[in-house]
């Protein structure tokens, strides 16, 4: 069995992938592909497992082989856009970590993903107009447990078949506004 390189995958929609022979080289196919890659190479931390797992979309991101809009990182999370947001402003808080379920992190690591995932939910309220910052953690997607937070107006708005693509000029520029409303509140972490 051969193995696959991101290069040769594209995604046809949420649920198909299929080989291509050209290499990906443009910035938006590597974003609409990174997921779709994730779901093939990216088995996770297995409760006990030994061997070395591969690294997970989020690990490959945070050390800045795959593309990402950080508007936080500290010494155990980072926070970037997703590259398919709800709704203008949804990002994701992940621990450094790599654990796959949510409920098998470290405690101190759990507290202190909320503790960003506050910081960061007011900084979104203060540059997008929204009633609240929903709050989710599904993980089925990519097995690295990451924190969805989503401005939102109603129930409606944690609708996640609701996700669209976003132009990466888009990400980036709510990305700056999310770091300088950050930064106002006296937060270097966001000086990514």
């Amino acid at each position: 069995m051969r193995s696959i390189k991101a290069s040769e995958l594209r995604l046809t929609s949420a649920k198909s992938l299929k080989f291509q022979t050209e290499p990906i080289t443009d910035t938006d196919s590597i974003y609409s592909n990174a997921l779709a890659c994730a779901i093939v190479s990216a088995p996770i931390k297995n409760n006990g497992a030994t061997g070395k797992a591969m690294a997970s979309i989020f690990t490959k991101i945070l050390k800045r082989n795959i593309p990402g809009h950080f508007v936080w990182e500290d010494d155990l999370c980072f926070s970037i856009m997703t590259i398919q947001p709800i709704r203008e402003g949804h990002l994701m808080v992940i621990p450094k970590l790599e654990v796959n379920h949510w409920d098998d992190l470290p405690p101190e690591t759990a507290a202190h993903l909320m503790l960003v995932a506050q910081k960061i939910a007011k900084a979104i309220k203060g540059v997008i107009p929204c009633k609240r910052i929903g709050v989710s953690i599904v993980g089925l997607e990519v097995p690295h447990t990451h924190i969805h937070l989503i401005p939102i107006d109603n129930m409606g708005d944690l609708d996640f078949s609701l996700a669209q693509e976003m132009a990466p000029e888009r990400l980036a520029a709510t990305a700056e506004k999310i770091k300088q409303s950050l930064q106002a509140r006296g937060y270097s972490e966001a000086d990514v």
